[in-house]
């Protein structure tokens, strides 16, 4: 039976060609974007799973509470993971890992800025699953100015030499000394670094008893990441029910003092990355995308599959005497449906085949515009495979089920008298079929067309500040800071630069954020609130706006120690509102409880965004500084700045010689807050293609068919006089009336559907109407291009050819 059933499907596929081939091409188009997209799917869901523990690791995460203000941050205080473990018997070990920053390095006679290496507990190459290739685990962190590196840095700088033993020197500072080598850890862990350096290196340098001081202030100063190892078969939650104890013991003389309360989060290592979107975090990935692309890749696999349905059921009087001899001769409908699924089955597997050919072709690309590894091995069996397999199997069911049932239930009597015909019903679930594809593919176009508008919006938005030719160049440590008055004294006085001066936060660089004093209702109440330091004129050179009060002013000597600036929103939340002038402000604490800095606003500026779009405007605290900062910014003044970068390399070889020089454009480090929005729009923009590409395909054959079945009627009306446009436009109009039915069903579905994405944005624009007579327009363009040719051909035809076999 299975013989028969192969012998008639392999007859059927090779004597309709350009139909077998149509559904071929667009299913495997579908297959190979479902592949694609199940293994991002499957790389984003497997985050930290690389980790053999990652069940039992938890990141601990802070939550503050100052003054009725919640805040929450990634990192947390430096003794807490250490403190906790030993009160804590669930504890089984934990590691800290605090971030390096960009650091000079020096091997051999090179030098090279990196800023992907973390200081770390020696228990990292133990808790976490951490291959060493050459050295010892449990010691390789064990001793201060000890370093490990992963295998590609390894190979980069020492090639096939032994690297243990080697010397690095950091920031032309300090010698460590290289113990162990790691295997690179995969693509889809949150936290990646090229190597470690022994935590203990920092206690050497600021002093055992300061460093692991557990004294109730350093509890409440975070700045690095804390995990820690749960024992087997222990709960979180223990900890948290026990945490108040903890923080009455170590924490609460600080908290009352300030008027706050501490609170620990727990994140389980594979949650971190999609669940997690904290102050202070490492770039995470957002869960909303995963759903996203799960949805797209249905969409895709949907259309392809549509298009099987679609021609199939056309093309069902052709196949009409056959069903009605098979049953003649005994063939029970089962038999017919079995035979039909069997070939959907069939061209599904193929297509499948041809698609895992298509999806290796393709992976390079698709990483490069997704920024994932993912890897596609067909060779090496697995589940995973399975999963494609079970796949287009259930693709060939379900795309087969609708022509299998509808051919099987021909009657013979009709078939062979020749009565039967397709009937409207027919022709009615074929128009639904194609309305779905193109309604999918509108919306596909529509999100398109609103992603790159949010990505304009950011662009373009009034930040605040003018982000325009911003050049910044950071000093990595105190040598360089001595360096950098004399660089920007030589600087300012070229013509193509407008202005400099420094600051210790920009854009794209992070912000501090401390507890500060804050005139609120006629008292001082502690809130944590952001603040940046700043050397020279600062506000005028980024083009900050002063909207009440004054700018600092450099000839004061008490705007240096008792003036401060700040933005609208810390003049609205605080409750000063126009009455901000005059307020005051206590800064930091000295060893004695007094504020370090003492003063009273003097300025209010208008708001402007240093962190991300996708987070709201916050109270912001700026302080004039004599003492450069460590970010020294230039505006460039030139109609060509890659001339003036050239001559300010030149200055820096002069007064820095042996620093390599490297600078950052301020509007280059704003966009790297959207990277995941950008690579969001270039899928996207591909799978809309995919999508259109698809439904005209299958537009094309079922256009073929109908026209073909109407080459009797073409020749009759030709021969009675219609003119050829008329014949064309009438074969055409049905299916465009489809396309416009399309875009109204699409755009209700599209807008709710883009309004929820853009409401995870603080600052948004409005879903662009624009965007939806695009996509219509669009859409009618390409379906008038895939049926115009057939129908002015058919048109076009010589009736005496059409009509002399009839």
């Amino acid at each position: 039976m299975f013989g028969n059933y192969l012998k008639i499907a392999y007859r059927n596929l090779m004597s309709n060609k350009f139909y077998t081939l149509i559904n071929i091409i667009g299913l495997s188009i579908g297959f190979s974007c479902a592949i694609l997209i199940l293994l991002f799917i499957r790389n984003e869901l497997g985050y930290d799973k690389f980790h053999s523990n990652y069940k039992r690791i938890f990141r601990v995460e802070s939550k503050f509470e100052i003054s009725g203000q919640e805040d929450k941050f990634a990192v947390t205080a430096r003794p807490l993971a250490p403190t906790m473990a030993a009160e804590f018997p669930e504890i089984e070990s934990y590691v800290r890992f605090a971030p390096v920053g960009k650091a000079l390095f020096e091997i051999g006679n090179s030098e090279f800025y990196d800023e992907s290496f973390y200081m770390a507990d020696s228990t990292a190459l133990t808790v976490f699953s951490l291959s060493v290739i050459r050295g010892d685990a449990k010691s390789a962190l064990t001793e201060p100015f000890t370093m490990v590196i992963n295998e590609s840095f390894a190979s980069k700088w020492y090639g096939n030499e032994n690297p243990i033993g080697k010397i690095i020197r950091l920031d032309k500072d300090r010698n460590y000394t290289v113990t162990a080598v790691i295997k690179d850890l995969p693509d889809n862990v949150h936290l990646s670094y090229n190597g470690l350096i022994s935590m203990q290196s920092g206690a050497e340098i600021m002093g055992e008893e300061d460093f692991n001081s557990t004294i109730s202030p350093a509890f409440w100063q975070i700045g690095l990441f804390s995990y820690i190892l749960l024992r087997e078969n222990s709960d979180i939650s223990s900890i948290k029910a026990g945490f108040p104890v903890f923080y009455d013991k170590y924490m609460k003389p600080v908290g009352e003092q300030i008027n706050a309360t501490f609170e620990p989060m727990f994140s389980r290592l594979d949650k971190i990355q999609l669940s997690t979107n904290l102050p202070g975090d490492l770039p995470v990935g957002s869960i909303l995308y995963v759903y996203i692309f799960a949805v797209v890749g249905i969409f895709i696999l949907l259309i392809a599959s549509i298009n099987y349905m679609n021609i199939a059921t056309a093309r069902s009087v052709k196949r009409a005497r056959e069903v009605g001899l098979r049953k003649v001769f005994g063939s029970t409908q089962a038999n017919l449906r079995t035979q039909f699924l069997f070939e959907s089955i069939i061209i599904s597997l193929l297509s499948l085949i041809v698609a895992c050919a298509v999806s290796e072709l393709l992976t390079p690309v698709f990483n490069e515009i997704s920024g994932r590894e993912i890897n596609l091995n067909f060779f090496d069996f697995s589940a995973f495979h399975l999963t494609f397999l079970l796949l287009a199997i259930s693709v060939g069911l379900v795309s087969g089920s609708y022509p299998a049932f509808y051919l099987a239930s021909f009657t013979p009597e009709k078939i062979l008298k020749g009565t039967l015909t397709t009937g409207k019903k027919g022709s009615f679930f074929r128009k639904i079929l194609v309305l779905i594809q193109f309604t999918i593919s509108l919306i596909m176009i529509t999100g398109t067309i609103t992603v790159y508008k949010q990505l304009m919006y950011f662009q373009e938005k009034d930040l605040g500040f003018d982000k325009e030719n911003l050049i910044t160049f950071t000093a990595t440590d105190s040598n360089l800071s001595k360096n950098m008055p004399a660089f920007a004294e030589r600087i300012l006085q070229r013509s193509d630069i407008k202005g400099i001066a420094s600051t210790n936060h920009l854009p794209g660089l992070g912000l501090g954020k401390v507890v500060m004093g804050i005139e609120k209702d006629n008292e001082i109440q502690n809130l944590a609130t952001n603040f940046f330091f700043v050397e020279g004129d600062f506000v005028d050179l980024m083009g900050m706006k002063i909207i009440k009060g004054r700018n600092f002013d450099l000839n004061l000597e008490t705007d240096f120690t008792r003036a401060f600036l700040v933005n609208r929103v810390a003049a609205e939340r605080f409750g000063w509102f126009d009455d901000a002038l005059g307020k005051r402000i206590q800064f930091g604490q000295d060893d004695n409880g007094n504020p370090i800095r003492d003063g009273e606003v003097v300025g209010v500026v208008y708001n402007f965004h240093f962190k991300s779009l996708h987070n709201p405007e916050e109270p912001m605290v700026i302080m004039l500084s004599k003492d450069p900062m460590p970010t020294l910014v230039a505006r460039i003044n030139s109609s060509n700045p890659r001339a003036t970068i050239s001559e300010l390399q030149t200055i820096w070889r002069e007064i820095n010689n042996d620093y390599p020089f490297e600078y950052q454009f301020v509007d280059d480090n704003i966009m790297e807050f959207y990277i995941l929005e950008q690579k969001t729009a270039r899928l996207f923009s591909y799978f809309a293609a995919i999508c259109i590409m698809i439904s005209c395909l299958g537009l094309f054959g079922l256009s073929s068919y109908t026209i073909e079945q109407k080459t009797k009627e073409i020749g009759i009306r030709k021969v009675m006089g219609a003119e050829s446009s008329s014949i064309a436009f009438d074969l055409m109009k049905d299916f465009l009336k489809l396309v416009g039915y399309a875009n109204v069903l699409a755009i209700p579905l599209a807008y709710f559907s883009l309004k929820e994405w853009l409401n995870s944005f603080a600052y948004h624009i409005n879903v662009p109407l624009s965007s939806f007579v695009i996509s219509g327009i669009t859409a009618i363009l390409i379906a008038v291009l895939t049926i115009s040719y057939q129908a002015f051909k058919a048109a076009n035809a010589n009736p005496a050819e059409v009509m002399k076999y009839e």
